[in-house]
């Protein structure tokens, strides 16, 4: 039990220390812009905008510390923002640049993460190293790392831990809920809400102590046919966040939304509006004079390279070892003329599965059984069993009879989510990640897919 719970304990601790920065001191007022900073941790967040129902590489993590929670292969990001002077706003020269690298590792315990960043110019720009008037962020090198957990097919949990210093320190925690219920709600599918605590401490950017939440979910999507990749599908995500939601002298209210399309599962489109923070209503009354945030949306692009690895496969099918390479570019407006524009990679590590599974199924052919519910060979029974290498996630047994026909289809239940526990809840945090339960024995009593009882006839399994 030690060892199982000790990474979960040292956040916890990091965790706890940096929330007390909530009563050891009152915060200091975050700089103009500060919760549109956020937005520049990665080029993929960048043009994409920034939700709590995001997911990606560590960087989305320093947005919902949960959104990782079900990730099976390793991730590693990496990206490029310049941010210099577009001629549409009162802006007139400055340049900065974010750059970031993170990693995410799953494990039995849970998935755990961090990243590193740089925001910032390169000398004293027009004072205290500041490079922009309106987008007054000084140069500041910090970073993240989460750990999130998977508690019931996908919902997960995370709690994550900030860091920084340069143009002011930042030592804050983070705590996050995600819940894809891969439900519809009414006519949109795939129904995903999640909610965050960010900012739990002393930050810089962004606000200090921000609730946060928010949905997606997809609005069209055109079903691939014989195993290939779905031609389209569109989707959307919107947030609300409340800045410094208890200390009301720099509270505010952050509305965003976006949409985004996928061509093949390969090509994807997205944009977020408004720009800057979102629709921000601290900055809309910012010295009365002007609407601070652009009209001009985000606009992020990406392509998906499938890296395959060897082995046998199925026309259109996809092996757990193969990886994927992610290419995305982001054009992101700020304020009066400051613009990030830029690119990055992310590359999801495909997960060694050399050996096949081998499944063992010891019978005697042929065997006899008669469901008549005489007390007497009711039941065709024969032990089953599944070895693998990695975890068996799913199982399912085909009946058919002799002209092929599927007479029976059983397979493994999810243990989804149907209502609270909290005890069953907080087991799950902390229990070991293991496989899907394969029964010793498998038992059928004769009944179909229609839910009669199957004619007399040679059944093949």
């Amino acid at each position: 039990m030690k060892n199982k719970n000790t990474a979960f304990l040292l956040l916890a601790a990091a965790f706890f220390c940096a929330s007390n920065g909530l009563i050891s001191a009152e915060p200091s007022e975050s700089p103009f812009g500060a919760d549109a900073v956020s937005d520049l941790y990665s080029p993929a967040i960048a043009g994409a905008g920034g939700f709590v129902t995001t997911t990606g590489g560590a960087p989305a993590s320093a947005l919902n510390p949960a959104q990782g929670g079900d990730a099976r292969r390793m991730v590693f990001d990496a990206g490029y923002l310049a941010i210099p002077v577009f001629p549409y706003g009162e802006e007139e020269s400055g340049y900065m640049q974010a750059i970031e690298i993170g990693a995410m590792f799953p494990s039995r315990y849970g998935v755990f993460g961090g990243s590193l960043r740089y925001i910032g110019g390169f000398g004293d720009g027009i004072g205290d190293g500041l490079q922009f008037l309106y987008f007054p962020i000084k140069p500041t090198l910090g970073g993240n790392i989460s750990a999130a957990k998977e508690v019931y097919p996908g919902m997960s949990v995370g709690a994550g831990l900030n860091f920084g210093s340069g143009g002011d320190w930042t030592f804050s925690g983070d705590l996050g809920f995600y819940y894809n219920t891969g439900k519809n709600l009414g006519p949109f599918r795939n129904f995903t809400w999640a909610v965050a605590l960010r900012g739990l401490g002393v930050n810089y950017f962004p606000t200090w102590l921000t609730p946060a939440g928010g949905i997606s979910f997809e609005l069209f999507r055109t079903e691939g046919k014989e195993g290939k990749a779905d031609p389209l599908a569109v989707g959307f995500s919107g947030d609300l966040s409340i800045p410094s939601a208890f200390y009301f002298p720099y509270t505010s209210m952050i509305i965003k939304t976006g949409l985004n399309m996928t061509i093949a599962e390969i090509f994807n489109v997205s944009v977020s509006w408004p720009g800057g923070s979102g629709f921000n209503v601290r900055e809309l009354v910012k010295d009365g004079d002007y609407a601070a945030f652009p009209a001009i949306p985000s606009v992020g692009i990406g392509f998906n390279i499938i890296l395959p690895s060897g082995g046998e496969r199925i026309a259109g099918g996809r092996l757990p070892s193969d990886g994927d390479l992610k290419v995305n570019g982001a054009f992101k407006p700020l304020y009066e003329g400051v613009t990030a524009i830029g690119g990055g990679v992310t590359w999801h590590v495909g997960v060694a599965d050399k050996k096949p599974p081998v499944v063992s199924i010891d019978y005697d052919e042929p065997m006899y059984f008669s469901p008549n519910y005489d007390g007497r060979a009711d039941y065709l029974e024969f032990p089953l069993l599944i070895v693998d290498d990695n975890y068996v996630t799913g199982w399912q047994v085909e009946i058919k009879d002799e002209q092929g026909n599927l007479v029976r289809h059983i397979e493994n239940k999810e243990q989804r989510f149907e209502s609270f526990n909290f005890r069953d809840f907080f087991n799950r945090i902390f229990a070991v990640k293991k496989q899907v339960d394969v029964p010793p024995v498998f038992i059928w009593d004769g009944i179909n897919e229609s839910g009669s009882l199957a004619p007399d006839g040679r059944i093949l399994q």
